[in-house]
């Protein structure tokens, strides 16, 4: 049986008087590739946020590998060490302009996992391979396409090793004609078994690359499993309608 690598229990989160999580309990396993997919505005970024704790949730407790944390009053060092155990990759690349692909994929290395600078430059080339952009190392990000940031920040968040990949809408910022060359990326890590929880807008991928698949909508979790069974066999009338928009 696989280890539980993220457990999410009872997670809370308001903004002012409005609800946007009200009581997610979520499991993802060693090696599971996990979907959420659902209306805009329903939490599905809110969600990932609060797990790696750029939010903080009001209640509910998260457990990554063995740190686990209570909400709403964590102390500093445990959130230091919640948030050593993931990366995130964003809409928005939030790559550093004056430097290098080599150099955003570095610094983290060098600042936060305290490696040397040539252990350092070691692993990002080889990360900077496997994102195919071996041949980009020493251009800027406004050299680079969309889609090059994006696997950049996608290079610089698996450098690290973490246990959870957390991915919030990675391709919701590019042009359609660069959207395939993330996913790409995405689908290469998932085949290597890396452990992940994506958002997505993009229905074909969440069916071709999930293991399982979670509909988020009014701040609960209303239907999750195979893409199979969320796909062609939903259940709610909730979901068959969100569906019903994309097929």
């Amino acid at each position: 049986m696989r280890d539980v690598m993220l457990t999410v229990e009872g997670l809370k989160k308001s903004f002012g008087t409005k609800p946007v999580l009200e009581g997610i309990d979520l499991k993802v396993y060693q090696g599971e590739v996990v979907a959420v997919i659902g209306p805009s505005g329903t939490g599905k970024s809110t969600l990932l946020r609060c797990i790696d704790l750029l939010e903080m949730p009001d209640a509910g407790s998260i457990t990554i590998g063995e740190v686990a944390v209570q909400a709403p009053k964590i102390p500093r060092k445990q959130q230091y060490r919640l948030r050593a155990q993931s990366a995130m990759v964003f809409q928005q690349y939030s790559l550093f302009a004056n430097k290098t692909a080599l150099e955003n994929i570095t610094e983290p290395l060098i600042r936060v996992k305290r490696m040397s600078r040539e252990a350092a430059k070691e692993r990002a080339r080889k990360v900077l391979t496997v994102v195919g952009l071996a041949d980009r190392e020493d251009e800027y990000p406004s050299h680079l396409s969309g889609g090059q940031q994006q696997r950049v920040g996608i290079g610089r968040a698996i450098a690290t090793e973490p246990k959870l990949l957390l991915l919030d809408e990675a391709t919701s910022s590019l042009d359609p004609e660069l959207v395939g060359e993330v996913l790409e990326v995405i689908r290469k890590l998932a085949a290597s078994r890396m452990t992940m929880l994506l958002t997505t807008h993009e229905m074909d991928f969440a069916r071709s690359v999930a293991d399982r698949v979670i509909f988020l909508a009014d701040g609960k979790i209303q239907e999750q499993g195979t893409p199979e069974q969320i796909f062609d066999h939903p259940q709610t009338p909730r979901l068959q309608n969100f569906l019903a928009r994309f097929f």
